[in-house]
């Protein structure tokens, strides 16, 4: 897709980084259908069916010395060669994340992987074990997978696990805070010293603590200057900026996530943000302000809190 080569019948995504490998021509179709949704790109599509005359590794190792394909994808329910398979993705993952979701878990899925490719669908509890020793990223779900591609074409490693949560409103951080507590994430303490530099861009109802609810009234300039304070604290090393989008207060749909993004280019993108905006799917001003920033966009509590679980996972690797 780099030089606009698409041969199949399939509409192919925006030319990016991303490269998959496919047992599912209509899955990797509905893939480049969520690619285009959130900004997403492909560099290289290769739907292998039942791999009677290309196999994972002959593909994987092509993307290895790729330098367009900086992150890989792979939709997979059966593999021949396990063994060189494995041995690919220990050798690719310190240089590039590699995603995978497995279809045929259950037993149900297996007859149907039957039918689809003609093979017996892999041991899923095997090679998930498998996977995750390997360092690659396994996605027990299709949302999760779309989330991870997310994830690593947006958003940098982090140095550290210490996350700081600003909302400005308390039940999107309660429920973001559910949910990294279920991936063991960690949401620290503020230091004094932030807790000094936040203050005076605070109304005196705030309890400055961490999640730090602002309260509705929160606008653009509060979103900037907390977040921009939170990416220059030394003891927070990923910040979850939490926004339901006001119905109220005349404020606009994409205010707030202009500070928020205008505080990540002004500290250089050097940490990662996970912009919660809960359920803002529909708000199209927001959508594109994304697509012009090159910034990422999560809707949900779970999907911004799987996103630093992998991102955590992958500095657990030392790459």
């Amino acid at each position: 897709l780099d030089i606009g080569l698409n041969a199949s019948f399939i509409q192919a995504a925006p030319s990016g980084i991303i490269s998959m490998i496919s047992q599912s021509g209509s899955f990797g179709c509905a893939s480049f259908y969520a690619m285009e949704r959130e900004n997403l790109g492909c560099s290289k599509f290769a739907n292998i069916g039942n791999n009677v005359d290309i196999s994972f590794v002959e593909v994987l190792e092509f993307f290895r010395e790729d330098p367009n394909s900086r992150i890989i994808c792979i939709y997979m329910e059966t593999i021949e060669d396990g063994r060189e398979f494995l041995k690919s993705l220990k050798s690719i993952v310190p240089i590039k994340p590699i995603i995978v979701l497995k279809g045929g878990r259950t037993s149900s899925g297996m007859k149907a992987a039957s039918s689809h490719t003609g093979s017996i669908a892999t041991n899923y509890i095997m090679l998930k074990t498998s996977i995750k020793q390997a360092g690659a990223t396994l996605c027990e779900n299709a949302s999760d997978f779309i989330t991870a591609l997310k994830t690593f074409s947006f958003l940098p490693v982090p140095k550290g696990e210490k996350i700081g949560v600003l909302t400005n409103s308390g039940g999107s951080s309660v429920l973001f805070s559910d949910k990294a507590e279920e991936f063991n994430l960690k949401i620290v303490e503020f230091s004094d010293t932030l807790k000094e530099r936040v203050s005076p861009h605070l109304i005196s109802l705030v309890k400055i603590e961490n999640p730090l609810d602002m309260i509705g009234v929160a606008g653009e300039e509060q979103y900037y200057e907390i977040t921009k304070a939170m990416l220059e604290d030394l003891e927070i090393d990923i910040v979850v900026p939490c926004l339901v989008v006001p119905p109220f207060l005349e404020m606009k749909s994409d205010e707030h996530y202009r500070g928020i993004i205008r505080a990540w280019n002004d500290t250089g993108r050097l940490k990662p943000i996970i912009p919660l905006i809960f359920f803002g799917e529909d708000f199209e001003d927001l959508k594109k302000f994304a697509k012009k920033e090159k910034a990422p966009i999560f809707y949900t509590p779970h999907e911004a809190a799987y996103a630093i679980k992998i991102l955590v996972e992958r500095l657990k690797l030392k790459v």
